[in-house]
Formats: C-alpha cells, structure tokens, sequence
C-alpha cells in the first residue's frame, strides 16, 4: 500500500468516527435561542414600560402640600389677604423689621387659584398647555413643579433652585437641575428646547437675558425689593427656608426716589 492510498484510508476512518449532531442536540440550541431572544423583549419590554411610567409619574410631593378641594379657594385668599395686608400696613420709615410665615400649603393654594385670576386680571392669558404649579419648600431649596399638556400626554416638569443670601441683603438662586416626571433632564436637551422659545416670546430684554443666565446654570440675584403704590417699599431683608415653608424678614422704607 503506498503513501497515498494510506491517506485516504485514514481520513475514511477518521469520517466514520466523527459525531454527527444529533436532532436532539439541534432542538436544544434552537429552543435556547428563542428563549433568549423571548427574555431580551421581554427586558425591553419592561425598560420601555418603566421609562414610560417614570416620565409620566409625578414627585412623591406634588400633592403632599395642597389643601382639600373645598379648602382651596379660602386658603387661597386668605393667604393673599395676609400678603397685601402685611405689605401694606402703616410703618414709618424707621420702624422695625416685620416677619411673614408662608408654607408650601399656602402657597400652593395661591398658585392654583388666585394666579391665573390675577393673570386674567393683568390681560394677559393664562397658557393653555400649563395645567397646574406647584412648589416644595427646603432648607437652601426650592423646587418649582408644573404639569404641561401635550398632544401625546401631560408631564410633570420640576427644576430645582439652589437658594442662598448673602451679604448686602441680596439673595442668589442657581438652577441645579431639571426633571421630566421621575427622570433628570440632560441640561443641554433643555437649553436647546426653550431656547427658541425665549428669542420668539414678547418678553423683555432684560428678562430673556435672566432666563439665559439661569438656563446656563449660572448664579442669579432674585428681586428682593417690592415698591408699594404710595412712594414706599419693601425689601426683603432675610428669610429663612425649613422643610415645607418659608419665613421672609422684611422692611418697609421710604422709596430713594421718592421726596420727603
């Protein structure tokens, strides 16, 4: 026998001795197969339900800090008649500083009743997309909540404020971050979004100019100065954040620019 009839001898045998894969064997790989590609959406499934859920969802305060329906409107304008009667009180120029204690609840309250009068008062319409504001109060925090209407669905979009004061009576305020429902907003995605909306809106310079600065995260000063109807005005002198209301320590003076 030579070389070559060997060789092929060799490989005949080697042939016949290799395992062929069974039926048994095949039906297995498929099945898992089919199973991992069954779990994979079911797991994509579930991540799309729950972002879904998480976008939708509202913070665990949104209606923690709001009276029962039949209290509202009382609570509203009580609250309002606290304010006005406190900002307009007779002081003279030199008294001392006066306290007004306001809690989310009240505030709240306001926001959901009185402000869209008060807008209505003002002549100007109240935005049909925005459905409710909300805030929560705490210490060197204060988050600003509202539930926009969309064609798809209604969001709940919060941004929270980083809140100090500092010397010289001023207080400044810092955007930290943006939320849709349950899930933090890129800061970009956001800027890029209401940015044309500042360009095309009727605001003032100098309001579009704040809102760029707080969009891009940077410290601004919050009006702390109210001018009354007659020559007067009221600072905000300090005020003190606690969880779930706020105390402002104010002090009314004479306008600089109004004559003795």
């Amino acid at each position: 026998m030579n070389s070559t009839q060997a060789l092929h001898r060799a490989g005949e045998a080697a042939d016949a001795t290799a395992p062929e894969s069974s039926p048994c064997a095949n039906d297995r790989l498929r099945r898992r197969f089919v199973v991992a590609v069954l779990v994979l959406l079911a797991l994509a499934t579930i991540a799309v339900a729950l972002t879904r859920w998480l976008l939708g969802a509202r913070p665990a305060w949104w209606n923690d800090h709001l009276p029962a329906p039949q209290q509202l409107a009382a609570q509203a304008a009580a609250v309002e008649q606290l304010v006005t009667g406190e900002l307009s009180a007779p002081r003279s120029a030199d008294s001392s500083d006066w306290a007004i204690h306001i809690t989310s609840e009240d505030a709240n309250a306001w926001l959901a009743d009185r402000l869209p009068k008060w807008i209505a008062n003002q002549g100007r319409q109240w935005p049909a997309q925005l459905q409710a504001l909300r805030v929560d109060l705490h210490p060197g925090r204060i988050t600003i909540g509202a539930e926009v209407r969309s064609s798809a669905a209604s969001r709940c979009v919060t941004a929270e404020f980083a809140v100090e004061s500092t010397s010289g009576d001023a207080v400044l305020a810092r955007l930290d971050r943006v939320s849709i429902g349950l899930i933090p907003a890129p800061t970009d995605v956001v800027r890029a979004r209401l940015r044309p909306l500042l360009e095309s809106s009727d605001l003032r310079a100098q309001d579009v100019k704040l809102l760029h600065a707080i969009l891009d995260g940077r410290p601004f000063h919050v009006p702390t100065t109210i001018d009354l109807d007659d020559g007067r005005e009221v600072r905000i002198v300090d005020f003190e954040l606690l969880d779930g209301s706020i105390t402002l320590r104010c002090a009314t003076e004479r306008a600089a620019y109004s004559s003795e």
